[in-house]
């Protein structure tokens, strides 16, 4: 399905339908994640993948974005610049995230890009594949098997029983974690 609106068409759209009209091109480009997390092996969505795309249908459909941040939030506003008055905006909040071996500086730019990946995500509803299902059916990592082991006590195997896990490299990733987290504390 392709759409098609003539400049005069897209000038007198409200927000509203504008994006839905960006979202529908983005996803019609079928964007492929260009970042790999080589430690838990899977793709992400790197600015540079999106960032190309998502302008060029911004300007397709005269809009535009300001991202701002404080301590407690980024904000991304949406505005059509042929009605500047009417905007949208979307908040997230900001955490906190370790960067081992960078400056405060540096930091914050890690901080400013992750937010600014993740709201483009939201609006404009570019989807990764869920995290949270991906880490249930993640195999266990010899490392976390190594700590377990090393860490092994009648208490861990009693619970490996409650899991219904007769040995633990029958853990799935998620499982491995939460008996590491209980050793740990």
């Amino acid at each position: 399905m392709d759409i098609n609106y003539s400049q005069e068409e897209i000038k007198e759209m409200n927000i509203y339908k504008k994006l839905q009209a960006v979202r529908f091109e983005v996803q019609k480009r079928n964007i492929k994640p260009s970042g790999v997390n080589k430690f838990a092996n899977y793709k992400y969505y790197e600015l540079k993948d999106i960032s190309p795309v998502i302008n060029a249908f911004l300007l397709k459909y005269s809009l535009t974005t300001i991202i701002t941040f404080t301590n407690e939030k980024a904000t991304l506003t949406l505005i059509n610049c042929d009605k500047p008055d009417e905007r949208i905006e979307f908040e997230s909040p900001m955490r906190e995230i370790e960067m081992k071996g960078l400056n405060s500086m540096q930091t914050l730019g890690g901080i400013q890009t992750y937010q600014r990946r993740y709201l483009y995500m939201l609006v404009f509803d570019i989807v990764e594949n869920d995290i949270i299902e991906w880490r249930k059916a993640m195999p266990v990592t010899q490392e976390q098997l190594n700590f377990i082991k090393q860490s092994m006590s009648e208490n861990i195997k009693i619970y490996l029983q409650k899991l219904g896990v007769g040995d633990i490299k029958d853990l799935s990733w998620t499982q491995a974690e939460q008996i590491i987290k209980k050793l740990k504390s």
